[in-house]
């Protein structure tokens, strides 16, 4: 009986190691790719903001404030060449920075699937937006408060926490970028509030206005 009860421990042994090792074997290439395309995209981001950083930091110094509404005239009265530009999403205000010549459109889009900017022929058109836009912000005011995040989802304050591996890209009006851990609700539970929800303490009461990409 001994001998009978230890053989079945070995057999049953060996098949719960037969049956990880199979698991670790078709799980863990799939875990690892996807860890390398969020690490990917993260790098991609913090690459993007630098670029866009130094493309408003330009345009406020041109136009006295960041790309709004009331920046779409004198803009396109600067252009050399006819270009649609809108109010309604992030890709219509970043697309000022574009048709500047302050930046190329690739920093603003980073492909979900291949974790590499593309790029096409219209500027900023659909899809070619990574980066939600937190209008009314000021380069110049303190303190640092939010000017673009990515990925947040369209038509929420929720972050989408499948694009990055549970992280969130910010980069700040004082020019610092950080990547931050979102919680299981899509939130940045900083200051005792939701990250992009008004009642947060950095907001100071204040409305959010956030465009996000089209």
């Amino acid at each position: 009986m001994k001998s009978h009860d230890r053989y079945r421990a070995i057999w049953t042994g060996g098949l719960v190691c037969l049956v990880v090792s199979v698991l670790a074997y078709f799980v863990m290439p799939l875990v690892i790719k996807r860890l390398k395309r969020s690490n990917h995209r993260i790098y991609a981001i913090s690459a993007a903001t630098v670029e866009v950083k130094d493309a408003l930091i330009e345009f406020d110094a041109r136009y006295g404030s960041l790309p709004s509404a009331t920046t779409i005239e004198p803009v396109g009265r600067d252009l050399e060449t006819s270009l649609p530009l809108g109010s309604t999403t992030s890709n219509d205000f970043f697309r000022q920075l574009v048709a500047l010549d302050l930046i190329e459109e690739k920093p603003f889009h980073v492909d979900a699937k291949s974790g590499f900017f593309s790029s096409g022929s219209t500027p900023l058109g659909k899809g070619k937006c990574e980066f939600a836009y937190v209008l009314g912000q000021s380069l110049s005011d303190g303190p640092a408060m939010p000017v673009f995040i990515a990925p947040v989802i369209p038509g929420t304050n929720h972050i989408d926490r499948k694009r990055l591996g549970g992280k969130v890209a910010i980069f700040f009006t004082d020019g610092s970028i950080a990547h931050l851990t979102v919680n299981i609700h899509g939130h940045i539970a900083l200051g005792g509030g939701k990250y992009l929800d008004p009642a947060a303490p950095m907001w100071d009461g204040k409305p959010i206005k956030i465009v996000w990409p089209e």
